[in-house]
């Protein structure tokens, strides 16, 4: 798995994908619990001289559909297993396998368009999206630039396990690495801009944000390079918040400051997340900078005031270069909560469905991610130094959070800590009952608002599936 640390995507596009994530994260079984139909597209990987290239890593990351077309999906797990990963032969052909509809038996969305990265370490990452009424013969690749950096402490001594996070719009470059050394092939022509990363408990070393230029045919070695403790930030929520706090979060997005402009490339940023204690105080040991820092707190009953009305975009604090420490302080306002029972037409309750809601947080860099997402960058550049690629940073989340939730014995959930001032969707997943649809309508969630510090109470009245989902063996 290439991870290119930046948000470039619609809010749109990511409350569709990672509400569906939220909703089959423990349905990623061996088997697919609603299977459907699976055919396989073939297309020829090659070079600038035409010639077939081996070994492309090909991965479909989503799916585009007929009936909702302005939107993009995360791949279907419950319909076709875990995500597609392939690999390119030596005649340079590669297979995709695709499921024909997603979804589930109620509302089937028809598949339209893959979106695939591909990925090599002599070739430019390279991600695309494949119409399956226009598959195209041939796919060409670049071929890449060859990089090598070293990494030394403040002692002088080589640095074994570092990362690099390159500014890009495209996908990450496939390292490799070695003790002391990390190296590329697949670098992309021009100026680049990069950071490294040491990880170590205290939340890692970095060197400062470092700009080279690549040419085909010339390798790029600096060795050398500083890796040095981060900045530390920290803070303490405002006495108007009730002590002790409880469920207590500041997740921070750091947009690293570059001296030069960045020409279209996105920003490196590093992501971080920590405890709230229960006197309201809160530390990170260790952060990059020169940076913005965009803050987000949540707590029982509280969330951070953000700078821009309606939007969550929290607050945001400029961490300068010859600052050792940056202390943030902010604003919070009440949530509210929505209490939600669960019933059959028969007035039964629905025991052990979920149900979820996804509140976004708006990034500096423009996209969105959940408000209850807590992905630290440090877990990512981890699992990618050992060598782990079938991943992803939702394996990482907790299985169930203030926004989801299972429910009890009467069919009840409460859904906690809800953003004020924006219309907010409730969905339901359960094996044998589900939310009608309204005619027309792709999406069965139903909508509501919040006021701060009530609870908005609501009845959901669900129907019996036409296919129920099979039981999972014991």
């Amino acid at each position: 798995m290439n991870i290119t640390f930046c948000a470039n995507a619609t809010s749109r596009f990511l409350v569709l994908f990672l509400a569906t994530t939220i909703a089959f994260a423990d349905d990623d079984a061996k088997k697919p619990t609603y299977p459907v139909e699976v055919l396989s597209i073939q297309t020829i990987l090659v070079d600038a001289n035409d010639q077939p290239i081996a070994g492309v890593k090909a991965t479909v990351n989503g799916l585009r559909c007929l009936e909702d077309q302005g939107s993009w999906y995360g791949w279907p797990s419950p319909n076709i297993g875990k995500v597609q990963e392939s690999q390119s032969q030596t005649d340079g052909k590669v297979e995709f396998r695709y499921p024909v509809k997603f979804g589930v038996p109620e509302k089937w969305l028809t598949t339209t368009t893959l979106d695939i990265s591909f990925s090599h370490p002599e070739y430019v990452a390279n991600r695309t999206e494949i119409k399956l009424d226009n598959i195209p013969e041939k796919i060409k690749l670049q071929s890449g630039c060859k990089v090598e950096f070293q990494a030394i402490d403040n002692s002088g001594k080589p640095v074994e396990r570092f990362f690099p996070m390159v500014a890009s719009r495209d996908a990450a470059p496939n390292w490799g690495f070695t003790p002391g050394s990390a190296k590329t092939g697949g670098m992309s022509q021009g100026k680049q801009m990069c950071m490294l990363v040491s990880p170590n408990e205290s939340g890692g070393l970095f060197s400062k944000l470092f700009e080279f230029e690549t040419d085909s045919g010339k390798m790029v070695s600096i060795p050398n390079i500083l890796v040095q403790p981060g900045k530390r930030v920290f803070g303490k929520l405002p006495d108007s918040v009730p002590r002790p706090i409880v469920d207590g979060n500041v997740s921070i997005y750091v947009v690293m400051t570059p001296d030069a402009p960045l020409g279209g490339r996105q920003p490196v940023a590093w992501k971080d997340s920590t405890e709230i204690a229960e006197d309201g105080t809160f530390e990170f040991k260790s952060v990059p900078g020169p940076a913005q820092v965009q803050v987000f707190a949540i707590c029982r009953g509280w969330l951070i005031r953000s700078s821009k009305e309606g939007r969550v975009n929290g607050q945001t604090f400029d961490l300068l270069k010859d600052q050792s420490e940056l202390e943030v302080a902010f604003e919070m306002e009440q949530t509210g909560d929505v209490h939600i029972e669960l019933m059959t037409v028969d007035g039964e309750s629905v025991v052990g469905a979920k149900v979820y809601t996804w509140p976004n947080k708006i990034l500096l860099s423009g996209g969105s991610t959940l408000l209850t997402s807590s992905w630290r960058s440090l877990d990512s550049i981890e699992r990618l130094l050992k060598g782990e690629t079938n991943w992803s940073p939702w394996d990482d989340e907790p299985s169930t959070n203030r926004h989801y939730q299972i429910s009890d014995d009467e069919g009840m959930v409460t859904l906690r800590d809800i953003p004020i001032g924006s219309e907010e969707s409730i969905a339901v997943q359960h094996p044998e009952y589900d939310l009608p649809y309204e005619i027309g309508e792709v999406r069965n969630d139903v909508k509501f608002r919040v006021s701060a510090g009530e609870t908005e109470e609501r009845l959901l009245v669900l129907q019996k599936r036409e296919t129920p989902k099979p039981k999972e063996d014991k």
